[in-house]
């Protein structure tokens, strides 16, 4: 067998995915989304936000985050970003973390407890969601 280390020196790190060439990941606890190019270099996108536990590619060419406060895109071309869902109607929803996405256009994603009360010993509920093309 052969190992190759593709990056280091991050605490906590989550959700690689192969996307085209290069390989995204995020830090959940030191924030930021991360692109490692074929040539070795890494890119930071978003370094404030932290618990983003999943990525996906859109059919578009930006990329699926989840998180702390919800979903959302970011474009790698322009480093702009915009909400996908922050809010489920009557549920609690702190944030999404690992998903996948459906031959349609949609998202099934999971939800996650925040940090304190989970620290606290609370049951806060989780639950895995659906989101259709359409919002």
């Amino acid at each position: 067998m052969h190992f190759e280390e593709l990056a280091s020196g991050y605490c906590f790190l989550e959700g690689p995915r192969v996307i085209g060439e290069d390989i995204w990941f995020t830090d959940i606890l030191l924030g930021g989304v991360y692109r490692r190019s074929p040539d070795g270099r890494i890119d930071c996108f978003m370094p404030g936000r932290t618990h983003s536990g999943g990525i996906c590619a859109n059919h578009d060419g930006r990329v699926i985050c989840g998180g702390q406060g919800g979903i959302i895109w970011l474009d790698p071309a322009s480093g702009e970003t915009g909400t996908i869902l922050d809010a489920i109607p009557g549920a609690t929803f702190i944030g999404a973390n690992d998903f996948i996405p459906d031959d349609n256009g949609g998202l099934y994603f999971g939800t996650f407890a925040s940090g304190g009360e989970y620290e606290k010993g609370e049951n806060v509920p989780t639950a895995i969601w659906h989101i259709d093309a359409d919002g």
